[in-house]
């Protein structure tokens, strides 16, 4: 019995880290916390953040990881069954561009999600070698599986226009999660950025609608080097 309590206690404080950590890095950023704070953010002496995470660089993975790893999850599941309920067919661009938004959407549902959220929205716009690391080792495998899966929606791109497409949907999913009171400021509070249901309604159709935009761009371009290559077969 007293090891079960032993475990619970140090489950508890190590939560306790994580969620000081998470709110004062997604605030701050990485190098704008000390560990210091964070120790007294979480009411626990500095000693234990070592003991739990090593150092600022493993706290900071740690907390990532466990949001970052259950969404991709979640992502993962949901193109999965988009594709499965194509049966082998062309599955709807709107499909997978749901898949992508909504787990990342309802996250933002839990206040303890707003600190992740903006988070990882740092995170992915960071151009220092750790972050493009993190976002390289928990986001590319998903990410090239959403780029395969728009291909699939929209034959008519190729590889680099798939890559753009994800590359803006990735843009829309920052922006929209960011929570920093932009869109509230231009609507004069008629729009909402935590109003979850209302962004997914509106981001869905709007990035479906440029990524086919894009795909007819490339047709297009497409029949113009046809036709042009025809034309000096013929000259």
């Amino acid at each position: 019995m007293r090891g079960k309590v032993v475990r619970a206690k140090s489950e508890d404080t190590r939560k306790a880290i994580l969620d000081a950590a998470e709110k004062l890095f997604s605030q701050a950023g990485f190098h704008g916390v000390s560990m210091r704070a964070i120790a007294v953010e979480a009411a626990v002496p500095q000693g234990l953040l070592h003991y739990h995470f090593g150092n600022k660089e493993g706290l900071f993975d740690a907390v990532l990881a466990r949001r970052v790893v259950p969404l991709v999850e979640r992502r993962v599941a949901l193109l999965e069954r988009r594709l499965a309920e194509a049966r082998g067919g062309r599955p709807s661009i709107e499909a997978i561009v749901d898949a992508f938004f909504r787990p990342l959407m309802e996250l933002g549902r839990e206040e303890a999600g707003i600190h992740y959220s903006r988070l990882i929205a740092m995170v992915v716009n960071a151009t220092d070698p750790r972050s493009r690391d993190l976002t390289r080792r928990y986001f590319d495998t998903m990410a090239k599986n959403y780029i395969a899966a728009i291909r699939q929606a929209l034959p008519g791109l190729d590889e680099a226009d798939a890559a753009w497409g994800y590359y803006f949907l990735m843009g829309a999913g920052i922006v929209s999660i960011a929570r920093s009171g932009r869109i509230e400021d231009l609507s004069e509070g008629a729009c909402r950025a935590d109003d979850i249901d209302a962004v997914l309604a509106r981001v869905v159709p709007y990035c479906a609608a440029g990524l086919r935009g894009i795909a007819g761009a490339a047709e297009i371009n497409a029949d113009i080097t046809r036709s042009s290559l025809g034309r000096k077969r013929h000259a």
